[in-house]
């Protein structure tokens, strides 16, 4: 044997390949609480025979402390239940003081071919001891009324029923308790949320809940305009009642059948179709005659006598400014041409119901249909202004007329369908990042749609608005874009509704890294768009308030390996959200957590020169998914050494932390002429199967040759230190000991003891 004042282990645990962070497929909450807001597939045995809806429950009983659940089930409201392709989803309302918590909710999505708990979503607040301190009434209904009344300076017609509702809104720890007074104005013109202090009645917040194509005017600006008296209240209150009683008599005393028509339409819109990026809103009638198409209006109203575009999917309606009655014919042809209103009808009676038909296509039907039923739209609204809106209170559609017509764009109606295709699939759709998501989400839908036709993979693919934005000299507005890869996530950052970011508009921060994984899906993988279109649809369910971009992109992948496990999809969305940063890589991270001599002949757990030795390694994962088939090679580095039994293989390693120790020890020879304390370096080549299928990554290891025999001496001269003369002092420290080799790790105290010290 020969002695080294030396010897040390260093196990290299670098993850290669990871995002510097690194978290799980999970997210939790970025103010007071600390719970997680999205459970992915979470680690828990369901309970055999239960239904659907027993599952969802005794997950959360099971789960309560972890969710921040303090009243156990007694807090909840069972207040809604979706079905969707993989799953059927239970929204459990907060309640406290049997007053709803406004945001507050857990929603468990159960599997519906195995039973297992898919994922949770869960805003659920912590109350403490606050409960039997809070206040339970308040402002009655009428007054909450006038309050918000007053404080829009209505004066304006309510263009659809108002809504009132008490809920307790968090604020920090505490809650308040206010009235959330929902109303759909003329003038001002908005569809208006007041929230107002069910104690007081001071208006504690007001919210335009529009969801428009392009950003509106700041609310305090738009509420100033008017100094004028305000409308009576009470009579519009009794208008609107009127007006919606006597359409819903209307539509009852109809005797309608449903018909076949044809319309005359852009599909998608005439510069891709004629690809001419020079074609303007005042370029003559003749320069359009090739982008019409003649197609067929599906299960239109007809009475005997007239062809109204009032359908299961669609219904063309005059509830906004400016007044325009819907256009009828008494042949079931729409066969007017751009610039009458007539065209406008057709087209968005058209894009609507066919979309509707292959949401349908894509099997969302029967209890899995979203917007299941007729929305209503009005052509020529939005006071005739170049924009575009969804109205969620009352499930509408507007579409204005400036400069190009919105609506003689597919990309627009179907981004404005979008809207409520999103808040039809959750009606909990606000905080967080929704804002950018819902507009990302609408340029998506519109652009995917586009990129089908016969035109979109080549003229411009990656711009949504085709017609009303964009165009040589940028005629109307820019439009947007899906393809600013430039953009960068930061989760701790909120993102709204066309907020401007560095690089480009937060609503493209989301539209660009879902729209390239279709094209990548379909372009270089050879699967469909209707494959992507799916994804994006599924993995909205089963969510909630405050969604952020991480959680929904985190759901988009774990929907797309469930719905198409043996396809390339999981992986390309991971791959382009990853570009972003939005997701944290759900991969594994195999490291070396033991590297030990556990044979050796000296004895002293060490590899000597001369000596063969077994050594006994395990692996660990801290990463983000399980690896499995997992196996390993050693090879040496330095010279000297060499590996004899090179190769061994281990259990599946799981996800945080899953570790495993080799099925058989490795073996080394070091050579006799390698001298003691020599770093001996060697490297792990580690194979195995991951989320993303087969991986193989190197891990470094290292270890000395022998092991440390030193010596040790000690001086204590004590000698006057000379202050500021050039002078020194000289003291010897003789060691003695056996070792041939000083170790660079050779450490020295110095003590100096000194009245100005």
């Amino acid at each position: 044997m020969k002695p080294s004042l030396l010897v040390t282990l260093a196990l290299l645990l670098a993850a290669v390949g990871l995002p510097a962070a690194a978290a799980s497929l999970d997210t939790v909450h970025q103010d007071h609480r600390t719970t997680p807001r999205l459970m992915v597939e979470p680690q828990w045995n369901a309970v055999a025979g239960a239904t659907p809806r027993g599952t969802a429950e005794a997950f959360l009983l099971d789960q309560a402390a972890r969710l921040g659940l303090e009243g156990g089930l007694s807090d909840l409201e069972l207040v809604r239940e979706r079905a969707s392709l993989l799953a059927r989803h239970f929204h459990f309302q907060q309640r406290l003081n049997d007053i709803p918590v406004h945001g507050g909710e857990v929603v468990v999505s159960v599997a519906k071919r195995d039973g297992r708990v898919l994922r949770a979503y869960n805003t659920l607040y912590p109350v403490g001891d606050q409960r039997a301190l809070l206040p339970t009434a308040g402002l009655d209904r009428e007054a909450a009324y006038d309050a918000a009344w007053s404080h829009l300076r209505a004066h304006g017609e309510l263009r659809s029923l108002p809504d009132a509702r008490l809920v307790y809104t968090p604020e920090g720890t505490g809650f308040r308790l206010n009235w959330l007074v929902d109303l759909d104005l003329a003038a001002p013109d908005g569809a208006w949320r007041v929230r107002v202090d069910a104690l007081s009645g001071a208006v504690v917040e007001t919210r335009d809940r529009r969801v428009a194509r392009k950003p509106l005017a700041p609310v305090a600006e738009r509420l100033a305009a008017h100094e004028g008296p305000l409308a009576d209240r009470q009579a519009a209150f009794a208008a609107v009642a009127a007006l919606e009683a006597e359409r819903a008599a209307a539509r009852e005393r109809a005797t309608l059948s449903r018909a076949s028509g044809t319309g005359v339409v852009f599909d998608p819109d005439p510069r891709t179709t004629l690809r001419d990026n020079f074609l303007r809103d005042g370029s003559s009638p003749a320069a359009f005659i090739d982008a019409y198409f003649t197609r067929d209006l599906l299960d239109i109203a007809y009475d005997g006598s007239v062809y109204r575009l009032d359908g299961p999917w669609a219904n063309i309606l005059d509830w906004d400014a400016p007044s325009t009655p819907p256009s009828t014919t008494t042949d079931g042809n729409w066969d007017r041409q751009r610039g009458v209103n007539s065209f406008n009808d057709a087209m968005t009676y058209f894009h609507l119901d066919q979309n509707q038909r292959y949401m349908q296509s894509l099997g969302f039907t029967g209890e899995m249909a979203i917007q299941d039923g007729s929305i209503s739209a009005d052509t020529d609204g939005f006071g005739g202004a170049d924009n575009s809106a969804y109205y969620p209170g009352s499930n509408r559609l507007t579409f204005g007329h400036g400069c190009v017509d919105d609506n003689e764009d597919a990309d627009v109606i179907l981004h404005e369908y979008m809207h409520a295709i999103h808040h039809d699939i959750s009606n909990s759709w606000f905080g967080g990042d929704t804002g950018a998501i819902g507009e990302g989400l609408g340029d998506y839908w519109g652009g995917s749609y586009s990129y089908g036709t016969t035109n979109g993979p080549v003229f411009y693919p990656d711009w949504i608005f085709h017609w009303d934005g964009h165009g040589a000299g940028n005629w109307c507005w820019p439009g947007r874009v899906m393809n600013r890869t430039n953009l960068q996530y930061v989760h701790s950052q909120t993102y709204g509704a066309h907020q401007s970011i560095p690089g480009g508009i937060s609503d493209e921060l989301w539209s660009t890294p879902i729209f390239q994984a279709m094209r990548t899906l379909v372009e270089e993988h050879g699967e469909t768009r209707e494959s992507a279109d799916t994804i994006v649809l599924e993995s909205q369910f089963g969510l909630g308030s405050g969604l952020k971009m991480r959680d929904l992109a985190n759901a988009m992948i774990a929907t797309a390996q469930a719905l198409y496990p043996d396809g390339p999809h999981a992986q390309v969305y991971v791959e382009k959200f990853l570009v972003h940063g939005i997701i944290l890589a759900p991969l594994p991270a195999v490291g070396v957590l033991a590297f030990d001599v556990v044979a050796e002949p000296s004895g002293n757990g060490a590899a000597d020169p001369g000596e063969t030795v077994d050594v006994r390694v395990t692996l660990a994962n801290n990463g983000l998914s399980d690896a499995t088939e997992v196996s390993a090679t050693l090879a040496a580095v330095s010279a000297g050494v060499t590996v004899e039994q090179p190769l061994a293989t281990f259990p599946d390693l799981a996800a945080g932390g899953g570790s495993g120790t080799a099925s058989a020890d490795y073996r080394l020879t070091v050579g006799q002429d390698v001298p003691c304390g020599t770093l001996l370096q060697l490297e792990l080549e580690v194979s195995y199967v991951g989320f993303s299928g087969p991986e193989i990554v190197t891990r470094a290891v290292q270890t000395f040759a022998g092991v440390p025999v030193g010596g040790y001496g000690f001086q204590a001269p004590y000698q006057p230190l000379p202050d500021n003369d050039g002078s020194e002092i000289l003291s010897e420290i003789v060691v003695s000991g056996t070792g041939a080799t000083v170790s660079a790790d050779l450490n020295l105290d110095l003590d100096i003891t000194h009245d100005h010290i």
